[in-house]
């Protein structure tokens, strides 16, 4: 019973926080279509999103309306976002078959399109328990979650 309030009492302490941050971050997304574009290697990306190099931490895809699309935890968050856009690994093809199946588009590449035009909000959380904690918390808002 204990372990459970310490839980909750770091959950309240960490999370709560950084879910409110990564809704104020969500307002203004970087557009997926930049993870797309031909040339645009990681260099590239990491320049134009001001980091200097790629990240743990969690990262959030959503619409123009600010709702989620889908989320994702990862150990190389820019890389894992770029990769997903251009569905270039078979984990990738399968969530990007999953996004087409649940908004009913007829072929992938349509589901593809819609992905482009979302936007992606991410969070650094270097520490792994919070990131694990963090995408439970994502999970009863995002209908996709993967890891």
């Amino acid at each position: 019973m204990k372990d459970i309030n310490i839980r909750d009492e770091h959950s309240v302490k960490t999370i709560h926080p950084k879910m409110r941050l990564l809704k104020k971050k969500m307002k203004k997304g970087v557009p997926l279509e930049l993870f797309f574009k031909k040339g645009h290697g990681m260099k590239t990306i990491m320049d134009k999103t001001g980091r200097l190099m790629d990240f743990k931490g969690v990262f959030v895809i959503s619409s123009m309306d600010d709702s989620f699309l889908l989320a994702g935890i990862s150990d190389r968050v820019l890389t894992d976002i770029q990769h997903l856009t251009r569905s270039t690994r078979k984990k990738d093809q399968i969530v990007l078959d999953k996004i087409t199946q649940h908004f009913g588009f007829h072929t992938v590449m349509t589901g593809q399109r819609f992905l482009r035009s979302m936007t992606v909000s991410w969070l650094e959380i270097a520490s792994e328990a919070d990131r694990f904690l963090f995408g439970r918390a994502l999970s009863r808002v995002s209908s996709l979650v993967i890891r």
